[in-house]
């Protein structure tokens, strides 16, 4: 490990600067938007400049490590927070800092409207900062913090526009949800604690000896931290926030479901992967919880008409592929299929941002059309976003999912779900881009236009990285004895989507003909989830709510009366009076007296 100065200071900067963003911009909030702008932008660009200067070091496989403060000392407990940095926390920082100031960017042309736009920059900074904060702790209290923190601030952002309840209701849900995942991260901690008496991760890792002899404990640990990654990165059952979080202004959502909060819960299991992989049944349940996902997400996908639904659900989707691959034991391929995630679905976001924004806030697929004349830079932008998560060679996507699904091919049953699973994928894009894209103008009265010229860069960067970003960083995430360009890949990938796209132009054609607007297996599906997820739930906490939580409050009520009762009995007796003192002291005296005489007697 090194801990040379030079090293500890690029550590602090990397996290600290979007944190100084946000306190100036906080500070500065009633100044001219002209400067609170630059400086959150120049913070999480210095932040991603420096990540940059550190990453030869880490990439030669050096861990970098900074303290912060000794924060709790307890008999046989110490906590502290630091940091820590290796190549896994290096690509989380890349990214994070790189796709966060791209949404910084774009964000400048896209609230430029906006008269909130100074508190919404700051939030973007906190929110940055925590993200930075979870994956560069040492330790699962330090994550911890981390987690809660990008919490708060989704909460923040997706209810950004607070004067309407319904943002409101998103950005509750979206906080609720989460808090019923932190659960099980906060029962994880306190058994390994318990376990082991420490909650760093490096000597969490060196505990693993004394853990494999207590197979309980570690499932019981795995299994907390996969309820934590199912509120956080959108699992099933715990998925249901993430489409609704679309209520926040469309770069949050970029931000969101690219790069930071839904990456967190794959960054978690990928850092203590040892731990899911020696716990019995924990990599089959995150396999299982990562097809179920999957499937939910691209079935939804497929009958939404809510242009950020569809990408969200979508996310969803490719998380789910994300946690597949955790659970087949490729931590390097579910994290290249994040970055190469990032890539795209930043894009897809980011581009229907530009349409939304052209169309002064329409979102519905079924009001547009005919919008590659009119937008060609957006349209051919979010084509190559939706061709590389497609999986066409050779894309971003195709590195990525190959990887995955070359993996999947031991596994027989496992390689027709994600096959199925990719043909549910080019189906939806495929309709959407139609809808949008394609057939003749559906809108009202509306003359579109591309966005500003800082709204145009970051999808140009974009696009680039989701066409060459596969290519160029393949050989950090790929093994020697995995070749993804092999030809039976590139055929099926091929075949796939020459074969699903005419499809789902076909099916997009059928709806706009027919007026389809009642998706009838999706809303069978929701009919389920209310029946066996939401109203169990409900039921639950109602009889929590009656049978305990008032019986514990009727008891304190109970401590509190009577203490009432003896401080108004005490306050009688302060009366004040000399007469009443003189009293009292002539009644002690006397009982001390006959105390005295009862000992001699």
């Amino acid at each position: 490990m090194v801990t040379d100065t030079m090293s500890s200071i690029f550590l602090y900067m990397i996290l600290f600067l979007p944190l100084t963003g946000w306190l100036l911009a906080s500070l500065l909030r009633r100044t001219t938007h002209r400067i609170v702008i630059w400086i959150t932008c120049a913070t999480v660009l210095g932040s991603f400049i420096t990540s940059l200067i550190i990453s030869p070091k880490l990439l030669d496989g050096m861990v970098c490590n900074a303290k912060l403060i000794n924060w709790l000392s307890l008999p046989g407990y110490r906590f502290s927070l630091g940091l820590m940095a290796d190549k896994l926390t290096l690509l989380m920082m890349v990214m994070i800092t790189g796709v966060g100031f791209l949404v910084h960017m774009y964000s400048i042309g896209y609230m430029a409207d906006d008269r909130e736009k100074n508190r919404y920059f700051s939030y973007l900074n906190l929110f940055i900062f925590f993200m930075l904060f979870l994956v560069m702790s040492d330790s699962l209290i330090g994550t911890f913090i981390g987690w809660e923190g990008v919490g708060l601030c989704s909460y923040l952002l997706i209810g950004f526009w607070n004067t309407s309840p319904a943002n409101i209701a998103a950005a509750s849900k979206a906080f609720i949800m989460n808090r019923i995942g932190d659960i099980g991260f906060m029962v994880a901690m306190g058994v390994l604690l318990a376990a082991i008496s420490t909650l760093n991760y490096s000597e969490i890792i060196a505990h693993l000896p004394d853990l494999l002899t207590q197979p309980t404990i570690l499932f019981v640990v795995t299994l907390g931290l996969i309820i934590a990654v199912a509120g956080k990165s959108a699992q099933f059952p715990l998925y249901t926030w993430l489409p609704d979080a679309m209520a926040g202004p469309t770069p949050v959502s970029a931000l969101i479901h690219a790069a930071t909060m839904v990456t967190a819960g794959i960054y978690l299991v990928s850092r203590l992967s040892v731990l899911f992989y020696a716990a019995p049944y924990s990599a089959i349940n995150l396999l299982w919880m990562g097809i179920a996902t999957a499937f939910i997400g691209g079935v939804a996908a497929v009958v939404q008409f809510d242009l950020k639904k569809i990408f969200a659900y979508s996310t969803v989707s490719q998380l789910g592929l994300m946690v597949i691959a955790l659970g087949l034991g490729q931590v390097k391929f579910a994290l290249f299929h994040m970055l190469m995630h990032a890539f795209f679905k930043a894009l897809l976001f980011l581009g229907s941002g530009n349409i939304i924004h052209a169309l002064h806030g329409e979102q519905d697929i079924r009001n547009m059309g005919g919008l590659a004349k009119s937008l060609p830079f957006t349209a051919t932008a979010m084509g190559i976003g939706a061709l590389a998560m497609m999986g066409l060679p050779p894309l971003s996507g195709f590195y990525s999912k190959d990887a995955i699904l070359e993996v999947a091919t031991h596994h027989a049953g496992i390689s027709y779900l994600l096959i199925i699973l990719s043909c549910l994928t080019v189906f939806y894009l495929s309709r959407t881009l139609y809808f949008v894209f394609l057939g003749t103008p559906r809108m009202s009265t509306v003359t579109p236009h591309e966005g500003t010229l800082s709204m145009q860069i970051p999808i140009a960067i974009l696009g680039f990285l989701a066409v060459v970003g596969g290519w160029i960083t393949h050989n950090l995430f790929l093994a020697p004895g995995i070749e993804i360009s092999h030809l039976q890949l590139v055929i099926t990938s091929l075949v796939i989507i020459g074969v699903i796209a005419p499809m789902g132009f076909a099916w997009a054609k059928r709806q706009l003909h027919d007026h389809e607007n009642s998706p009838r297996v999706w809303s069978f599906f929701e009919i389920l989830y209310d029946t066996f997820a939401v109203k169990p739930y409900l039921y639950l906490s109602r009889m929590l709510s009656i049978h305990f939580e008032r019986q514990v409050a009727a008891a304190f009520n109970g401590f509190a009366q009577i203490a009432s009762v003896a401080s108004w009995g005490i306050v009688r007796l302060q009366t004040g009076s000399i007469g009443s003192v003189v009293l009292f002291m002539v009644v002690a005296i006397a009982l001390i007296l006959l105390t005295v005489l009862g000992k001699f007697i």
